[in-house]
């Protein structure tokens, strides 16, 4: 009798579950029908198995052609958190120091011309408070992928204003943009690109900050980013369809992008800083990433110690006044106060967030093919979309068993 019911429990569990399962996609179906969003795709894992994932609408809205987990395309700033994975993969192998001064790494020496003896270390440099910031030179480093004279006939006049400005850009190493952006002899050097308050004291959000971190690992590993994190990484989680370069990837499966509104579709483009938001992926790929992420935080063999997992995914910057209102950030890993760790990513036509719970053993991600732009409709699609997604993998996170 026992094993009977047994088995009965079971089996009203697995319907319960596979109940939510295809009331989640009925909603997301209805999402991507009503909404002017164009295609995205959602994934939910554990450490073991990928619980749930899916496509929805189109990669491409002029062909149909459908936005599924292999859809690959650009995901912004979720890219960072593998500058975070390799300055940690150094740290473990002994060849980096987190609180090093970064002039005595670098081939150029970078001062914070309001702070010029107070130095800046790699822990401010992942913690985005080495008082670097952006300014109106970071566009320089957006340069469009073999641009045609009718690239951005889809846009309206200012976008193409914008996009004609890009059109100029011509790419450069890494290494190039930072000289002409840090130093007080370069190309976009200006007091604007730092803020006004001591290395190591306060937040400030910043790709180009992303981009040295990235220079860092390239100098001490004596190899470029690009080939480092695909050993490292990308090579033993298998993310196969993942890469820095739009050379390198399957342009058929890469997804139109689109601004928000009408929507108006993209041009592609790269990036010359494209360590800090130029990672091009799938859900399928990223699925992967998170379970490698959630074995490794979890104590389980992974590409990192636990010790290194542990100090990348703590909180690294000073708390001042009242923690309700403090950034926590890790090594360039977003750190909230409910367990969960992640990032988020915004260019334009593209969109992603992907957080992870260690304790819990649940990650939810999510890539959309347009940016929310500040357009209200976008955004509350977005944040619908993830609601969802979020409220059905609380019921497989190990919590709530």
């Amino acid at each position: 009798m026992k094993n009977l019911i047994f088995c009965l429990m079971i089996s009203v569990c697995s319907l319960n579950a596979q109940n939510a399962t295809d009331s989640l996609t009925a909603v997301f179906e209805l999402i991507a029908k009503e909404t002017h969003v164009p295609g995205f795709a959602v994934a939910v894992v554990n450490k073991d198995k990928i619980i749930y994932k899916n496509g929805f609408g189109f990669a491409d809205i002029e062909s149909k052609r459908p936005y599924t987990t292999e859809t690959i395309q650009n995901i912004g700033s979720t890219s960072k958190t593998v500058i975070g994975l390799a300055l940690m993969k150094l740290v473990d192998q002994g060849k980096l120091d987190l609180d090093a001064n970064i002039n005595e790494i670098l081939p150029f020496k970078v001062v914070h011309p309001r702070f010029p003896n107070e130095p800046i270390t790699v822990r401010h440099v992942a913690a985005h408070t080495s008082g670097i910031k952006d300014s109106k030179y970071y566009d320089n480093s957006y340069v469009l992928y073999k641009p045609k004279a009718n690239a951005a006939k889809h846009l309206n006049f200012f976008q193409r204003l914008y996009f004609k400005k890009l059109k100029k850009n011509k790419k450069e190493s890494i290494q190039s943009f930072l000289q002409k952006y840090l130093l007080v002899d370069g190309a976009y050097y200006h007091k604007k690109n730092f803020g006004k308050t001591k290395p190591g004291t306060q937040y400030e959000y910043t790709n180009v900050g992303a981009t040295l971190g990235a220079m860092i690992v390239e100098v001490v590993a004596d190899e470029p980013f690009e080939v480092f994190t695909k050993r490292e990484f990308f090579d033993p989680i298998k993310m196969s369809s993942t890469s820095w370069s739009l050379d390198e990837v399957d342009l058929q499966q890469h997804a139109t992008l689109y601004l928000p509104k009408k929507p108006r579709q993209l041009p592609l483009y790269s990036l010359t800083t494209f360590p800090d938001g130029g990672l091009i992926t799938n859900v399928d790929n990223l699925s992967l990433y998170m379970m490698e992420l959630l074995r490794g935080s979890r104590g389980e063999p992974s590409i990192l110690s636990k010790t290194a997992f542990d100090e990348m995914l703590k909180n690294q910057v000073p708390i001042i006044g009242d923690p309700a209102d403090q950034n926590t950030y890790g090594i360039f890993w977003n750190v909230l106060d409910n367990g969960y760790k992640g990032h988020t990513g915004s260019d334009p036509g593209a969109n992603s967030i992907m957080f992870f719970h260690p304790e819990n053993n649940i990650g939810l991600l999510m890539i959309i093919n347009m940016d929310m732009d500040g357009n209200k409709r976008t955004i509350e699609t977005s944040t619908s979309i993830w609601t969802k997604l979020n409220k059905y993998a609380l019921k497989f996170s190990e919590k709530e068993k």
